[in-house]
């Protein structure tokens, strides 16, 4: 005798109002559960790289400069603020311990005109491309990424 198949699906049927019309729920009812829930992993894996690459887009890529290892160059980005209240900054980091960021004004009004500054050491870093992503402390003491991305080509002195 044949072991009774079970399906997430169909349990979940059982007893409570479903939008799903009755063919699609019969047939989702004998679908293995690893099937339905390799399937509800694989959109969320697909709807969380797409929120990813949204992420990614957001930024403001500003031209690639190039240093050679041991030199320092200076960076500057320029963006409209993409916040709704006026946020003010108290502070200004940059994702690396390689880097000092500024920006101004300090307090930067819905749609103001926002200039960053950020200084790169090349010292001790090896030969590739660097991306500097600068972040803010607010009043509140909330942490948010500026919409500007800043890349450095390191490469070898001679």
């Amino acid at each position: 005798m044949k072991a009774p198949r079970f399906s997430a699906a169909g349990a979940a049927t059982k007893g409570m109002r479903c939008l799903l019309p009755k063919a699609l729920r019969s047939r989702l009812a004998q679908w293995p559960e690893r099937v339905l829930f390799g399937l509800l992993c694989l959109g969320s894996v697909t709807l969380l790289a797409a929120q990813a690459s949204d992420l990614l887009s957001n930024f403001l890529a500003l031209p690639v400069k190039v240093v050679k290892a041991g030199g320092k160059v200076a960076l500057r980005g320029s963006f409209r603020s993409p916040w709704d209240e006026q946020l003010i900054v108290t502070q200004a980091t940059a994702g690396c311990s390689c880097s000092e960021a500024t920006v101004t004004p300090m307090t930067i009004a819905p749609g103001a005109r926002v200039d960053c500054n950020v200084t790169f050491n090349s010292d001790g870093k090896l030969p590739g491309r660097y991306e500097i992503v600068v972040a803010v402390l607010d009043s509140m003491g909330g942490y948010r990424d500026l919409p500007v991305r800043f890349s450095v080509d390191v490469i070898p002195a001679d």
